[in-house]
C-alpha cells in the first residue's frame, strides 16, 4: 500500500517565527526517469516500506503526478507523488452519492515527505501548495490520502491545510509484521489552497453531523417535489 506521510513538521502552524529561511536555490519540477536513484534514496530515509522498481516506473506514466524539490547538486530533498484513481465511496454519505457523478477527477496522494535536514523551513507547506496547483491544472477536484494512526504531526499538518478526516481504517498497514490503523483524509478542490485554524489536540474523526443534515435536507426536497407532482397530476383528473 503505497501511502505513507511522514517527515512533516507538526508545528508548522504555530512555529513560523522559528523557521529557517527556505533556500532560494531549490528547484521544483516533476519526476523524470533519471531521478530514480535520488528519489529512492530520499524515500528510503522517510518511509518504513521500501518501494520497488515498479513504483518508480509508474511515476512517468499518464495519470501519475509528481513534484520534486531538488538542490543544485541534484539531491532530492522533498517529494510528492499522486495517481488518478476512482475513489472508494461511502454510500451512506449523501456527498458521496453526488460525488460519484464526477468521480473521474479524483487523485490519491501516494507519498509526501521532506528530508529531515530541510524541515522547519516551510518547505512542506510550499510543496503541498504547489502540488495542489499541479493537480488542479490536471483537472483534479478531489484529493485523498492515508496517514498512519498515531502520526499526529502529519495529521495536524493535513488538517491545517484543509483535509478532513473521513474514516478510520482498522489494520490497514502491515509494517515489519505489525499492523496499524490508517486515517483516510479528503480534500475537496485542491486548487484552492487554504489554511484552517484547528485545535491541536483534536485527533478524532470529523463530525458527521453536516453530512446527516445535508442528507435530511435532500430527502425533504425530494419529498416536497414528489408531493407537488402528485398534487399536480391529481388536479389534472378533477
Amino acid at each position: 500500500r503505497h501511502a505513507h506521510h511522514v517527515g512533516l513538521d507538526g508545528q508548522l502552524s504555530t512555529m513560523s517565527k522559528k523557521r529557517k529561511q527556505l533556500p532560494a536555490d531549490l528547484t521544483f519540477r516533476s519526476y523524470a526517469a533519471e531521478d530514480f536513484q535520488a528519489l529512492r534514496q530520499l524515500n528510503d530515509v522517510l518511509f518504513p516500506i521500501k518501494y520497488d522498481d515498479e513504483f518508480y516506473g509508474w511515476l512517468v506514466k499518464p495519470n501519475f503526478y509528481s513534484l520534486l524539490v531538488v538542490t543544485p547538486t541534484g539531491e532530492i530533498v522533498a517529494a510528492a507523488t499522486a495517481r488518478k484513481k476512482r475513489p472508494r465511496l461511502d454510500w451512506s454519505r449523501f456527498s458521496d452519492w453526488w460525488y460519484s457523478i464526477d468521480s473521474n477527477n479524483h487523485a490519491y496522494l501516494m507519498t509526501f515527505g521532506v528530508s529531515p535536514a530541510y524541515r522547519r523551513q516551510g518547505l512542506g507547506e510550499t510543496l503541498l501548495e504547489r502540488f495542489q496547483q499541479v493537480l488542479a491544472e490536471n483537472g483534479i477536484k478531489d484529493l485523498t490520502l492515508h496517514v498512519k494512526r498515531g502520526n499526529e504531526d502529519a495529521l495536524r499538518f493535513y488538517r491545517r491545510h484543509g483535509f478532513e478526516l473521513a474514516k478510520v481504517l482498522h489494520n490497514y498497514y502491515n509494517i515489519e509484521g505489525k499492523v496499524f490503523d490508517a486515517l483516510w483524509m479528503r480534500l475537496r478542490d485542491p486548487g484552492r489552497f487554504r489554511t484552517v485554524n484547528i485545535e491541536q489536540s483534536v485527533i478524532g474523526p470529523s463530525d458527521p453531523g453536516n453530512e446527516t443534515n445535508l442528507l435530511l435536507v435532500a430527502l425533504l426536497v425530494i419529498f416536497v417535489v414528489f408531493i407537488a407532482f402528485v398534487g399536480f397530476r391529481m388536479s389534472q383528473h378533477v
